[in-house]
């Protein structure tokens, strides 16, 4: 690909050249479609006016040139133009910066799902390129519930929750496919986004139940509490562009609530089962807006035939007398994600003995190995083994990997138990439970498997998990991530050293 200077050079010629002697400078320029990038541009100028035939957009072509997908980037720059006009400015800036055309190329270029949301609030261009120090800076989580306040109008609050959570996705996202941010703080700026909104959404609930029913009172006439608490990638602050919420929901007391004038009481079980299911439905709702999140609340005792909300004593009954290796694994990722702290650091203590025993009956190596080769059966039979996620010695092989050290060491060494997985590997090398080469290779390859997972699912924002088959396709992320051997080398480099360190803990 030419140099940007070059680029340069070639675009103006594009703009001074009859029609086959353009075709043939936007082909050097990358174009595999250059009579019809020609035709896009011509319709360009036609959109503009006769003023930018004059002066025509000649470091806007040179930076969709750079892209990865020029001529994707070109019809999905025509496509945003004529829907947010606004050409000659967008001319105007991208000449004094040209820098701010190249990443709005790459962000074209490469997604779809970020086009789709620039394409519903146009507004967000100027603001993501210009005015958001955050593209590239970290975004303290208070600083984004402050925004979120400041962006949420008394008028329509759910749809301005709705295009709040848009542009933050596209922040993200931008940040994601342009580098700027690493894999782990886009998986806590993600999560702490989730936070904000399930936060949100269940104060909106809590206060239309306290208008029907009043409020929640344990046996001793105390106000009863409320906790959301996340779990898998969610709980451990790891989310990507298209996960489920995973959600467990915990009162703290019995008794039942005190009646508004002109109402009637309910139990508490009743006023938090229903407080859950309306969290739920603010959360899952498809509106003309979009929909928030996917929230799964399978991880709670006894699965769907469990009961929704459960107070504290009913989970730490369950936990000690059916309690299952899985679930172990499942609440060290276990966090607060949103109401009561005091619920929340009474349910983390209880479970303290459950999650890391001081004594094993039986060696959950053997389990969680068991569970991984079921795994791995299933998904050779359905999709070979282009899975990252679940692939020998990808993402869940370091996972297992960690968690189980953790599992068999977090009672003598309680600073291992962390809910985030990079962290943990960090502690357990400061442990000396892991050695600081096996460490670095399992940090590496999920720092890898991660961006690379973000990369294939901000494309449509679709839960996706194989690596494309198509050379091209592969040729493009090799480039967004900067490697310098092609991407199944580097893919098969980082799945082999960490099956070998799979293999050394589960043998």
């Amino acid at each position: 690909m030419p140099a940007f200077q070059e680029s340069l050079r070639l675009a103006h010629r594009v703009y001074e050249e009859t029609t086959g002697p353009a075709c043939h400078t936007l082909a050097q320029l990358g174009f595999d479609q250059p009579y019809q990038a020609l035709r896009r541009l011509d319709l360009l100028v036609d959109l503009a006016g006769p003023a930018y035939a004059l002066d025509p957009p000649v470091s806007l072509l040179a930076a969709v040139s750079q892209s990865v997908q020029p001529d994707q980037a070109l019809r999905r720059l025509e496509r945003f133009l004529q829907r947010a006009g606004g050409i000659t400015a967008l001319h105007n800036r991208t000449n004094d910066t040209p820098i701010l055309g190249q990443q709005l190329a790459q962000i074209l270029s490469y997604s779809g799902f970020l086009t789709d949301a620039l394409m519903r609030d146009p507004a967000h261009l100027y603001w993501l390129l210009v005015e958001t120090a955050h593209l590239s800076q970290p975004l303290a989580l208070s600083a984004l519930r402050r925004a979120l306040i400041e962006e949420t109008d008394d008028d329509d609050p759910l749809a301005d929750l709705y295009r709040f959570q848009r542009r933050e996705l596209l922040r993200l996202g931008a940040a994601q496919v342009l580098g700027m941010k690493d894999v782990r703080q886009v998986g806590r700026e993600l999560a702490d986004l989730a936070d904000g909104i399930v936060d949100q959404a269940l104060k909106w609930a809590w206060e239309e139940l306290l208008m029907r029913w009043g409020r929640p009172l344990d046996e001793r006439g105390r106000s009863a509490k409320f906790c959301v608490v996340g779990l898998g990638k969610y709980g451990g602050q790891e989310l990507n562009y298209s996960s489920d919420i995973d959600l467990l929901f915990i009162y703290d007391e019995e008794g039942e609530t005190r009646a508004p004038r002109g109402g009637y009481s309910v139990d508490n079980g009743q006023f938090f089962r229903r407080l859950g299911e309306r969290l739920i439905q603010l959360l899952t709702a498809m509106t003309g807006e979009g929909f928030f999140y996917r929230v799964d609340m399978r991880l709670r005792p006894d699965g769907i035939d469990g009961a929704l909300v459960r107070p504290l004593a009913s989970y730490l009954s369950y936990y000690e007398e059916r309690g299952e290796l899985w679930e172990r694994q499942m609440l060290i990722k276990a966090r607060r994600a949103a109401g009561s702290t005091q619920v929340w650091q009474r349910f983390r203590q209880m479970l303290v003995p459950f999650v890391f025993p001081g004594h094993f009956a039986d060696d959950p190596r053997q389990e969680i190995a068991r569970v991984k080769q079921r795994i791995e059966a299933e998904i050779a039979s359905r999709a070979g083994d282009n899975n990252i996620k679940l692939q020998p010695g990808g993402i869940r092989d370091i996972e297992f990997i960690v968690q189980c050290l953790q599992l068999l060491n977090g009672h003598t060494h309680p600073q291992i138990r962390a809910h985030n997985t990079l962290t943990a590997i960090e502690r357990l090398r400061r442990a000396g439970l892991l050695v600081p080469a096996d460490a670095q290779t399992l940090k590496e390859a999920y720092r890898f498997l991660r961006q690379l997972e973000n990369l294939l699912q901000i494309q449509e924002a679709q839960p996706v998990y194989a690596v494309p088959e198509e050379e091209e396709e592969r040729q493009i992320l090799t480039e967004l991530m900067e490697l310098d051997e092609p991407l199944e080398a580097v893919l098969e480099g980082h799945c082999q050293g960490v099956r070998r360190l799979y293999d050394a803990v589960f043998s």
